[in-house]
């Protein structure tokens, strides 16, 4: 099943590849596999750092988990979301890690001021990371390295609060997952990118 799933993601990163448009030159080398947005006061706190690509944790200390509608390796809709307060159990099947995620730090990004961190990943094209800066109304996507400042490829529309990545097994393609929730407007957002190296 999950071999399925991979390909089929391998399939739509590609698919997105071979047609992006000129208006998505601000992914840079990423492409659009797909993104939702959908109203929900699920949570009372916005994403601090996402665990995978359906569970974040919460900047009250909570969590918030969702699932998503898939239509031919592309996310096309909210199916679910919840969410779980600062200290409450876990119920079955939420499978919280041991140790909460990092929470977005500040760094040093070429050509930008206050940056802070919301992510990174090794990935089949590198190390990438994720920054909100004062400088850039949208998220940031690039290049991160140890003791060197992030050098931007990408520059989103949109800004996020967290990011997260993975290399899809046998596909040679990495999908990096950005989220965000605005609890004051009910709204949570998921953009799902996949890149190559």
């Amino acid at each position: 099943m999950k071999t399925m799933i991979g390909l089929a993601l391998v399939a739509a990163i590609l698919e997105a590849q071979a047609g992006a448009p000129a208006a998505d030159a601000a992914y840079g080398p990423f492409q659009v596999v797909g993104r939702v947005s959908a109203p929900s006061e699920a949570a009372k706190a916005p994403i601090e750092a996402l665990v995978n690509a359906g569970l974040a944790s919460t900047a009250d200390g909570g969590w918030l988990r969702w699932k998503l509608i898939w239509r031919d390796g592309r996310p096309v809709a909210l199916e679910q979301i919840e969410a779980l307060p600062p200290g409450a159990p876990p119920p079955s099947g939420w499978n919280l890690p041991a140790r909460r995620p990092a929470a977005p730090a500040a760094a040093e990004v070429a050509g930008e001021t206050g940056c802070l961190a919301i992510g990174a990943a090794v990935t089949v094209r590198g190390r990438i990371a994720a920054w909100n800066c004062d400088s850039a109304p949208g998220t940031l996507l690039g290049r991160s390295a140890s003791g060197r400042p992030g050098r931007v490829e990408a520059r989103l529309p949109a800004r996020y609060q967290a990011m997260a990545a993975e290399v899809v097994p046998h596909g040679g393609v990495s999908r990096v997952i950005l989220a965000a929730y605005d609890p004051r407007q009910g709204c949570f957002d998921y953009l799902e990118l996949g890149v190559r190296p």
